[in-house]
């Protein structure tokens, strides 16, 4: 994500009142401050709620597949965490 893209998506959480700006440390070289979002109860709220909604859909959609589906699944997810993760 580009840097103005996350200002923009951190600007919409704030007007929500789902984050809170902080005043970061300085940059190398600038006076710019680099500021820091907090995560405020009400956000963490908000993600947890929307993280339990998500895991719940995948158990469901998961679910669905055969004992063979998922086993092959889970062999291809274990593979791209492998290629994504990075050490």
């Amino acid at each position: 994500m580009s840097h103005p893209g996350t200002v923009r998506v951190i600007d919409r959480l704030a007007d929500r009142e789902l984050v809170e700006r902080r005043a970061g440390r300085h940059t190398t070289g600038s006076q710019r401050s680099d500021p820091r979002p907090l995560i405020d109860p009400s956000g963490k709220e908000a993600w947890v709620s929307l993280n339990e909604a998500r895991l719940a859909w995948l158990d469901a959609v998961v679910n669905r597949l055969g004992r063979t589906e998922q086993t092959q699944l889970q062999s291809a997810v274990e593979d791209l965490l492998t290629v994504l993760t990075p050490g």
